[in-house]
């Protein structure tokens, strides 16, 4: 019985992963240009969040130690550039300047509500 139900089971797990794996190599190939620090693998859907759960400070520590003062971590689904270092901290800050401040805003924060406080700004000017 647990042989039937293995083989049941067996086909349809094998195709999602090697749909996975393709779906990942062709997102890889399409974001060939853009070159991104070293970072350690990261799972499909979650990425390395299961290595943060011992504390991000102490796996931050252990990727600054491993791939230097600037690495690439995926949380989940979004992908982080972390800089471990003052050093790097000033290279992030003085060659993107203006790219941090770009984030997600809710629909709440869309409908004019930016005129009246910087929490709904979606990115800087220069005013």
């Amino acid at each position: 019985m647990v042989i039937i139900l293995l083989l049941l089971l067996l086909p349809p797990l094998l195709s999602l992963i090697i749909v996975v794996r393709i779906r990942t190599k062709v997102v890889d190939a399409q974001q060939g240009g853009h070159k991104l620090p070293p970072g350690p693998y990261s799972l499909p859907i979650i990425g390395n969040l299961p290595h943060m759960l011992k504390g991000p400070h102490i796996y931050l520590t252990q990727l600054a130690h491993s791939y230097g003062p600037l690495c690439s971590v995926k949380l989940g689904t979004h992908l982080f550039v972390v800089g471990s270092s003052p050093m790097a901290a000033t290279e992030i800050m003085r060659a993107h300047d203006k790219l941090p401040t770009y984030r997600w805003v809710p629909k709440a924060g869309q409908d004019g509500l930016q005129d009246y406080s910087l929490i709904w700004a979606t990115q800087c000017t220069d005013h």
